[in-house]
This record gives C-alpha cells, structure tokens and sequence, in this order.
C-alpha cells in the first residue's frame, strides 16, 4: 500500500482533554475542500480507496 497523506483537524477542541488508553481522540481526518491541506486527501476520497482494497 502507498503512503497516504491527510489533516488532522479539530485538535483544539481535544488537546488538553482526558486521554484514554493509549493515545486517545485527538481530531478528526478533515473532509472539507476548507480544511485540506495541500495535495493530503480527504475523509471520503480515504474510505473510497479502503473500501476498493476490500
């Protein structure tokens, strides 16, 4: 599998907050042409590749 790039976002709203086993929530993979950066994929150009690997 090739290397897959995306944004973690909404940080600020976990940073801070009780984390759990391991690493915990921290964010979320962003999906919006807003919140993407640069040439890193989107939420739901991820799930298409994952689901065409199924």
């Amino acid at each position: 599998m090739s290397k897959i790039y995306f944004t973690l976002t909404g940080t600020k709203h976990y940073f801070g907050k009780e984390l759990f086993e391991g690493l915990g929530k921290i964010g979320y993979v962003a999906n919006s042409s807003y919140t993407v950066i640069g040439d890193s994929m989107s939420a739901g150009r991820i799930y298409e590749i994952l689901q065409k690997q199924k």
